[in-house]
C-alpha cells in the first residue's frame, strides 16, 4: 500500500467531494447536537465528519488564496480599481450609505419589516457585523505603507 497516496487522496479531495461534504457535516453536526443522546455513536460519527470536513477546508485555504491572488492581479477591472483612489473612494461610501440606509430602514418599524426584527438574521447581519466592518476599514486605513484610502 502506498501511504502517501492515500493521505494526498484523504487530504486533497476533489472540489465535489468538499462542496457536498460541507452541508452534510454541518446538518449533521447541529441535527447531533439537537437531537441526539452525548454518547450516541451516530454523535460521535458526526463530530468527526466535522472536524474531517474542517480540516480539509483549512487544507485547502492557502490554494484559495494563491487563486484569488491570482485572480486579482489578473481582473482588469480590479486593477483600474485599486489604481484609482477616487473610484475606491466612491464605491465606499455608496456601499457604506447603502448598508446604513438598509439599517435606518430597519429601524422605522414598517409592518412589513417588523418581522424581520426578531430574526436571526437582524440580530447576525445587523448588530454584529456592521462593526467588525467599520473596524476593518479603520485597520486597512491605518496602513502606513500604502496610500490606500485615497489620503495624502
Amino acid at each position: 500500500m502506498n501511504w502517501k497516496r492515500i493521505g494526498n487522496a484523504l487530504l486533497f479531495p476533489p472540489a465535489a467531494v468538499l462542496i457536498v461534504l460541507t452541508p452534510i457535516a454541518a446538518a449533521a453536526l447541529v441535527y447531533s447536537m439537537l437531537r441526539l443522546e452525548e454518547t450516541s455513536p451516530v454523535r460521535i460519527g458526526s463530530y468527526v465528519l466535522a472536524f474531517y470536513t474542517l480540516v480539509i477546508v483549512c487544507v485547502r485555504v492557502p490554494k484559495v488564496a494563491r487563486s484569488i491572488g491570482t485572480f486579482k492581479r489578473e481582473n482588469k477591472y480590479i486593477q483600474f480599481w485599486s489604481n484609482d483612489p477616487r473610484l475606491r473612494m466612491n464605491i465606499t461610501v455608496g456601499g457604506s450609505v447603502l448598508w446604513n440606509g438598509a439599517y435606518a430602514a430597519l429601524q422605522l418599524d414598517l409592518p412589513f419589516i417588523t418581522g424581520l426584527r426578531g430574526s436571526i438574521l437582524w440580530q447576525l447581519t445587523m448588530r454584529r457585523l456592521q462593526p467588525c466592518a467599520v473596524l476593518l476599514y479603520g485597520i486597512r486605513c491605518a496602513t502606513p505603507p500604502a496610500n490606500k484610502c485615497g489620503r495624502s
